[in-house]
């Protein structure tokens, strides 16, 4: 008989907690530190939910590169392991996003910088991809594999050869990735560079042609 009150209670409880999740959303989307403040404080479990999408408010945080708002989540109890139904984690979405001042929170919170997401990508990758410096520092530092491929054959330095970055393929580089690894289709950083001829292609070319 007690039951049927108690699953009452949960259902009629149930808006009400998504609608403060909402909220908690929104300030992260104004980046209003404050009010995010005051939302994990009438209630922390609100760091872990999730929204209807599967994200958690870290998430966002992370690709919209709300340093203030972040650092008030993983305060909270926010997971920085949680990743996505895609399996997209917060260091994913940091790199991606070049949020160099969340990242060393996330690792310092005990992010994986060997995690993939559902397209075999590492952290690595992203922030090669989108010549993201600070964050590839980062990810390098926290020993991050370099050479690991993602589902198409591809490591973090095919990725910024191919979109033209030199400074991502110097620091890749000079940190131990090999230029001689292929991809799937049999090609490596050099080819792959000459072939896109994006960016600043014939720098990434000259330092991938050095002996």
């Amino acid at each position: 008989m007690l039951l049927f009150p108690f699953l009452w209670l949960v259902l009629s409880l149930a808006p009400a907690r998504a609608q403060t999740l909402d909220e908690l959303f929104r300030a992260v989307q104004e980046d209003r530190p404050q009010l995010a403040a005051e939302l994990l404080q009438q209630n922390a479990d609100l760091a872990t939910d999730r929204d209807r999408r599967g994200q958690t408010a870290l998430l966002r945080a992370c690709y919209l590169n709300r340093t203030a708002v972040a650092r008030l989540l993983l305060d909270a109890g926010a997971d920085a392991k949680m990743g996505t139904n895609r399996e997209t984690t917060p260091l994913h979405a940091a790199a991606w996003a070049g949020a160099d001042g969340i990242l060393p929170l996330l690792l310092s919170h005990g992010a994986d910088p060997a995690s993939l997401d559902k397209n075999g990508r590492l952290p690595l990758h992203w922030a090669a991809w989108h010549n993201h410096l600070v964050c590839l520092d980062g990810l390098i530092a926290a020993h991050s594999p370099l050479d690991a491929k993602d589902h198409h054959g591809h490591t973090a330095l095919h990725l910024a050869a191919r979109a033209g970055h030199p400074d991502a393929v110097r620091k890749l580089l000079d940190a131990g990735a090999s230029r001689t690894v292929l991809d799937d289709a049999g090609h490596d950083a050099l080819w792959l560079t000459r072939n896109a001829k994006h960016g600043k292609w014939q720098q990434v070319e000259t330092l991938l042609s050095a002996p």
